[in-house]
């Protein structure tokens, strides 16, 4: 079944593509490195009959235009998209790469941000800008040069699901994973890598829910323990038998944390 009207914005000449479907609250979500636009589907089935849900293909996803891998440049984007839609207040969900971004803009433009989620996410590696790729980076887009859309998608999926998941998570994760393009996928793991969003999120004051799986193999535990002591207001939530993709995993369970966090707005 269609979700989200796929819709074009231009930010400094630079093309951004989205989903937006509903009317009501502004709820914003970012995808991870895997992920695009698409991997929002239950959010969208789930709130957009009373939320206006919108969610982006990050720059060098989807249709989008790349960018520097710049963390401050990601987020000017992002602020600029909000502009172009006449958004002053969101509710904003950032998983994993996604939730780097969600937390550097929640510091740097505060005043738009009613309340943050962070889904299975960290504060970013903080390596040197201009070094080589980290071997785990550059092993992904290795396989995706090499093997075909279909079978990196699988790997992808395998890769950070939770053992057990169902045949619609992989079959989701898979297909989406599978229309990663190598040049986003090489600025999102640059950005990963060279941001370090320790000082950003110490500096926030806004309702933060901090979620993620028990059995995610992608991020460890004491990276998400990191991420909660940084910001120790934050409500943690452990989602049960997920791995790194808890919204599509877990959906029910993840909805209601995001509708939890989103009550007062």
């Amino acid at each position: 079944m269609p979700f989200g009207t796929k819709k074009v914005a231009y930010i400094s000449g630079k093309k951004i593509t989205y989903r937006e479907q509903g009317k009501g609250k502004p709820w914003v979500f970012l995808h991870g490195l895997a992920g695009n636009s698409k991997s929002w589907k239950f959010q969208f089935n789930e709130f957009a009959n009373d939320k206006k849900i919108i969610a982006w293909d990050a720059p060098g996803y989807g249709e989008s235009d790349c960018l520097p891998s710049n963390i401050n440049l990601f987020s000017e984007t992002l602020y600029e998209l909000l502009k172009n839609l006449q958004l002053t207040k969101i509710g904003l969900v950032g998983h994993s790469m996604g939730g780097i971004v969600a937390g550097h803009f929640a510091s740097k433009y505060s005043e738009c941000v009613e309340a943050l989620v962070l889904s299975c996410a960290h504060v970013g590696n903080g390596f040197k800008k201009g070094l080589p790729l980290q071997e785990n980076y550059q092993n992904r887009l290795q396989s995706l040069t090499n093997d075909s859309p279909a079978s990196y998608g699988h790997k992808r999926a395998i890769a950070m699901l939770a053992s057990g998941a169902s045949k619609t998570a992989i079959n989701m994760a898979s297909s989406i994973a599978a229309e990663t393009r190598s040049d986003g996928l090489e600025l999102a793991s640059r950005l990963i890598q060279e941001t370090n969003n320790t000082r950003n999120l110490k500096k926030l004051k806004l309702p933060v829910t901090i979620v993620y799986g028990d059995k995610d193999p992608i991020v460890p535990l004491e990276k998400t323990k990191e991420l909660i002591k940084l910001i120790p207001h934050s409500n943690p939530i452990m989602i049960h038998s997920a791995g790194h993709a808890p919204y599509l995993e877990k959906p029910e369970k993840f909805n209601n944390v995001i509708r939890i966090a989103f009550s007062k707005f």
